[in-house]
């Protein structure tokens, strides 16, 4: 059914649909394009960034609850946020977690915000996230709002947007360990993992999407791999997403110490 509903929606739309679902505070905006709605599905139906059916994702909530328990807030980064959607996923899932979520597209911004407004843990960036500080416009406007690719841009770019590391986002948060960085980037990781990932050895899970089918001959996902296979790390997929485990403190988590609640 949703994919007969998807031939029939156009590439792109202004007109929002409003969609309330069980347990959501409000409903959720969704344009009328094929972009929104098939993220809608993949985030919120067939639940793409679901873990708890791996082993490696009953350690997660481990280490979740612990860190609460302990006074702490863990830190969730999420790069590629589109319409807000995965944030809201990791704002009822990860509840006492803070969430920070980037979008380059202004339009997908503003969807964002709306559907992020009731979820006082997640805080939304304009911008676009790098290996390095600069700035970036959309490298293809004409394309459907979930396949955006930034390219650096003239810091006096009257359309440039700020460009974040993860490292300095993780900077700004010191006090809250990385619990987990979901990448929807359109081949940006190449960059993103070429130089500055300090970050990835603290972080427990890295969800991404690979783009190699997007770009290929490009090796976009070669740094990814290059940069994490220095450290140990499981590899789990679930939907389009690449689920990545970092071998850490989760493993050696006492259940017993834990007070925190799971939701």
């Amino acid at each position: 059914m949703f994919f007969s509903i998807e031939r029939v929606l156009p590439i792109k739309s202004n007109k929002l649909d409003y969609v309330q679902l069980p347990g959501h505070r409000s409903p959720l905006a969704l344009r009328a394009s094929r972009a929104d709605h098939s993220i809608f599905w993949q985030v919120l139906v067939s639940e793409h960034y679901e873990y708890r059916q791996f082993r490696q994702g009953k350690n997660l909530d481990k280490l979740y609850g612990y860190w609460i328990s302990t006074g702490k807030t863990p830190l969730i980064i999420d790069c590629g946020g589109n319409i807000g959607l995965s944030a809201v996923w990791f704002a009822r899932r990860f509840p006492m977690a803070k969430i920070v979520t980037i979008e380059p597209d202004a339009e997908n911004f503003d969807v964002l915000q709306h559907n992020i407004r009731h979820y006082e843990n997640v805080v939304a960036l304009h911008g676009a996230v790098w290996n390095e500080k600069a700035w970036f416009r959309i490298q293809n406007p004409t394309s459907g709002a979930a396949a955006f690719r930034v390219e650096v841009a003239p810091a006096d770019d009257a359309e440039a947007i700020e460009g974040y590391t993860i490292n300095e986002i993780v900077a700004g948060e010191a006090t809250c360990p990385l619990l987990l960085v979901k990448l929807d980037i359109e081949g940006a990781q190449k960059q993103l993992f070429s130089s500055n990932s300090e970050w990835v050895e603290n972080c427990e899970v890295i969800v991404i999407e690979l783009d190699d089918w997007l770009l290929p001959w490009q090796a976009t996902s070669q740094s990814l791999f290059a940069c994490t296979s220095r450290l140990n790390f499981d590899y789990l997929i679930n939907g389009e997403n690449l689920l990545c485990f970092r071998h850490g403190e989760a493993v050696d988590i006492d259940e017993s110490a834990m007070h925190a609640s799971k939701q």
